[in-house]
């Protein structure tokens, strides 16, 4: 099922469907914070400041904070020529055999005559998996 993935200035996801005006906010129940930030690009800079960046070197309380404000600012620099917006692919699975389902064409009717269905994949967390397009 494809969607659309809103960033929002308060560095919130949203996903607004296709087919549907209204927008779902994230929360933590649909969405997986960490899924929207790999799709977005979102860069961890405290980890960047400690695993990449400052291992090996002076690595004092001073440098490591200097460091995350730097790359902090260029981030935001950056941020203008980054998208708001992203299509993204929601992963579906089949109700009875747990498949992951790519076309309707995935979906057969079983020995009981019932058809399966597509649902979103979930994560360890609940939360829906996305995919960008």
């Amino acid at each position: 099922m494809k969607a659309i993935l809103i960033k929002t200035p308060e560095q919130l996801y949203k996903l607004k469907f296709y087919n549907d005006e209204d927008m779902l906010a994230c929360a933590t129940a649909l969405l997986s914070k960490q899924n929207c930030d790999d799709i977005f690009g979102v860069v961890d800079v405290e980890k960047l400041a400690k695993n990449e960046y400052l291992d090996g070197y002076d690595n004092t309380e001073i440098c490591r904070i200097a460091f995350m404000d730097g790359f902090k600012k260029a981030m935001e620099l950056y941020e203008i020529l980054h998208p708001t917006e992203i299509e993204v692919e929601i992963i579906m699975k089949n109700s009875r055999t747990g498949n992951i389902v790519k076309h309707d064409s995935d979906l057969e009717w079983d020995e009981d005559g019932l058809c399966d269905r597509a649902i979103p994949k979930l994560d360890s967390e609940g939360c829906l998996i996305l995919k960008k397009i």
